[in-house]
């Protein structure tokens, strides 16, 4: 058996042992956190065994490209579809006739009242992280 084979087994059977003493008497803080040593243990295990996995895969030339994730693909579908005269969304206004709403108008939003101040917090009242520092008016 080669090193990872031989510690994925040790560390599995430390792990059966850990669980059948815990499962013997729940309430045992020792059994409970040895159960937690060993699991860690099998987890650093197998993860050794998935990282020469990968390895082997990698070098004997074997790996699959890997697929593009559905939020990627959605977004490449969007791209295309944002300058179809058929996409009503984005492409006109509110009105029909590219007046208010649109594209165009991206990253300028309007703020009224209530806004966020730029000193941060309410003015003249504390910040989140406590009372803010005055200019030297002690």
């Amino acid at each position: 058996m080669d090193e990872i084979g031989k510690r994925l087994h040790d560390a599995a059977e430390k792990c059966i042992k850990s669980y059948e003493a815990w499962r013997q008497d729940k309430k045992n803080q020792e059994a409970r956190e040895s159960l937690n040593e060993t699991l860690h243990d099998l987890r650093r295990a197998t993860a050794a065994l998935e990282i020469d996995m990968i390895r082997e895969e990698r070098l004997s030339g074997s790996a699959r490209p890997m697929p593009t994730p559905v939020h990627r693909s959605m977004r490449k579908q969007d791209d295309e579809n944002f300058g179809n005269a058929n996409d009503d969304i984005g492409n006109r206004g509110e009105d029909g006739n590219g007046n208010g709403g649109g594209h165009e108008n991206r990253g300028q939003q309007r703020r009224s009242g209530g806004g966020h101040h730029r000193a941060g917090g309410r003015p003249g009242g504390p910040h989140r992280g406590g009372p803010r520092e005055s200019g030297g008016n002690e």
